[in-house]
């Protein structure tokens, strides 16, 4: 009888750390193994609003003279996003500009999107020469 009684207190507080430590019912907090899901739909999102700007010409003429990418992710989430993409812009080598990217992550309720922030950079003369912000969802 007293192993049974043990037994039941240990299952009792196996569930309790599992349910206190898991972060269930977290809404700031991601799965681990829904990272890479939400960096392809990231990464789709972001590639087809790219292409949806350029073809209402709503980027700048020098969008297709960048020579240099850097990002800053400004979370945790966001640097988990980041490392399983590329930024879907291109580079040329004989280009005159410096793209900035901030990237955050937003999560209200149980929709999570990424936030980013553009900041196109003149290399010459260090002067920042357009800036922009666009939110993709990455879990609905």
């Amino acid at each position: 009888m007293a192993n049974k009684i043990m037994g039941l207190l240990l299952v009792f507080t196996g569930l309790g750390m599992v349910v206190h430590f898991g972060n269930f019912g977290d809404s700031q907090s991601l799965n681990s193994i829904q990272v890479p899901n939400s960096s392809a739909r990231l990464y789709k999102a972001w590639k087809k609003d790219l292409k949806a700007l350029k073809k209402k010409k709503q980027l700048p003429a020098g969008f297709d003279s960048i020579k240099e990418i850097s990002y800053t992710p400004l979370s945790s989430m966001a640097a988990q996003w980041m490392s399983h993409i590329r930024v879907p812009v291109s580079l040329s080598h004989k280009g005159k500009y410096k793209l900035n990217l901030e990237v955050d992550h937003w999560v209200e309720k149980q929709k999570a999107a990424a936030v980013v922030h553009y900041q196109l950079v003149d290399i010459a003369s260090g002067n920042t020469v357009w800036e922009f912000g666009r939110t993709y969802p990455v879990r609905n």
